[in-house]
Formats: C-alpha cells, structure tokens, sequence
C-alpha cells in the first residue's frame, strides 16, 4: 500500500542501533508487509532500513496529514467553514459557499429545516454562489479519473462533489442513498452505465457541480415540506 511510505517517514520510531542479524530480521519483516508501496525508516537521522525509497507512489489518503498539519498552522483553532444564506422578496433563496466540506445532505435537511423554523414558508428560485474560491487551475495531484478523490474543489458543492446511484437491470437509476433523493442528474450521468451501483464525481464540469448543488437542495427542499 503507499501510505506504508508516508507513515513510517512521519511516525517517530525508536529502534535499538544495533546492526546485522536484527536489522536483517526487521527489514524482511517490514518489505514482507508491503507489497505495493516504500519506506524509509530512519534512527537518529540514519537510515536503517528501506525499501523502494526512490520510486514515487500516490499518497492515498495519507495526504490527509499534510493537509491538516498545514490546517493547523494556517487557520485559527475556532475557525469554521460557513455556508450564508438570504432570502428574498420574492422568496428566492440565495446561497453562497465557502468551501465547506461537510455540506452534505444530512446537514442540508437540517438546514432546510431550521430555515422553515425561522419562517421560511416558501422558496422559489434558488440562487448559487460558488465565487468564493478563484482557482486559476486544478489542484496539483488530481487525475482525471470518476473516484471520489478526484472530485474538482468548488466553494459550493454537496455530498463530496459525488453522485451515488444504482442503474438497475431495467435501466432505472435511483439513489443509492436513502437520505439522497433520486435527482436528474444522476440520471443523465447514469444512462450509459452498467447496470450496479456507482459513486462518480463532477470532475472539470462546474456547471455540473451548481446544478447538483441546486437539484439536491430543491428536492430536500420539497421533502422538507416547503413549497415552492
């Protein structure tokens, strides 16, 4: 697995500095471990054991460690993602993203249900604001492939930027989540599918990703039992 490279360089380890039979025995151990991936392990700045140290293999899910220790430094420790929403008028909900990563349809039915609380009893249209975020470009790392890792940053985007559905063997596609309406865009994305489940994300499309944003908010909407 790759992230064998990343943890055991990260991990403080403390190891006795004896070499010959010991080192041999806990190098087989370790490379018997890992089949598809490297390390470097390392005492007192020496390097003790190795393997595949000079190939490059995806981080996988081991970025996360960077990515929160750089969190961490950057951010304040109060600091929270936010999602604003107005109301206008003419009962046109608009909503503007900040990068919220949590934004998913659990959150979106209590959202929409502290909104009716506080007196929303209609919504009309429904406004998109994903202007938080100006990225002259995509991340550096991400592929172009449909796994959710590869989902493209947007400043409003819900469920991780994925669609999860099941094509049936008669062709109907519905959510494969019971808390996620069936929305047209799983069908549109669906329709040339195998049949089986399927998790895809919106990849380079924005559009696709306000109009997934804005389908799951109407449909949670109307279950929420808000006209409009």
């Amino acid at each position: 697995m790759p992230c064998f490279f990343f943890l055991l360089c990260l991990l403080p380890i403390v190891l006795p500095c004896s070499a010959g039979a010991a080192d041999q025995r806990l190098r087989q151990q370790i490379d018997a471990l890992i089949t598809n991936g490297g390390y470097i392990l390392a005492v007192d700045g020496r390097s003790v054991a190795a393997k595949n140290e000079n190939i490059r293999f995806t981080p996988a899910s081991t970025l996360k460690i960077v990515t929160a220790l750089g969190a961490l430094r950057l951010l304040p420790a109060d600091f929270r993602f936010r999602t604003d929403f107005f109301l206008t008028g003419n009962n046109d909900l608009c909503i503007k993203g900040y990068g919220d990563p949590a934004l998913t349809s659990e959150e979106i039915i209590l959202i929409l249900q502290s909104l009716r609380q506080q007196g929303v009893a209609r919504i009309n249209n429904i406004l998109l604001d994903a202007g938080a975020f100006q990225l002259t470009g995509e991340a550096e790392g991400r592929g172009d492939s449909l796994n959710p890792y590869d989902a493209a940053s947007s400043a409003l985007a819900v469920n991780f930027n994925t669609v999860n559905f099941t094509r049936q063997p008669d062709a109907t596609i519905i959510s494969a989540e019971e808390q996620t309406p069936t929305l047209p865009i799983m069908r549109r994305l669906g329709k040339n599918l195998p049949p089986g489940t399927h998790r895809i994300n919106l990849t380079n499309d924005h559009d696709n990703i306000l109009v997934h944003t804005g389908e799951l908010f109407r449909a949670l909407q109307r279950r929420a039992g808000i006209p409009g």
